[in-house]
């Protein structure tokens, strides 16, 4: 099992195995007041994709109710 922090409180809302065994995690964070969607990608080892994002992992800024299903 691998622990990897946004920052923050992390939910991950929903998990992809694709195909080639990687990994996909969206979900949100609260980013110090700030909410976000986040997305994490792994290779099939449980390691980061520094392919996705050049750090395997994405941020991106929304507002109001917005939640990731």
């Amino acid at each position: 099992i691998r622990v990897y922090d946004f920052s923050g409180e992390d939910f991950g809302n929903e998990i992809l195995i694709q195909p080639n065994g990687g990994i996909v995690v969206a979900g949100s964070i609260n980013n110090f007041g700030f909410d976000e969607f986040a997305i994490l990608k792994l290779l099939a080892d449980g390691t980061l994709d520094t392919a996705f994002d050049a750090d395997g992992r994405a941020q991106i800024p929304f507002s109001g109710d917005a939640v990731v299903q």
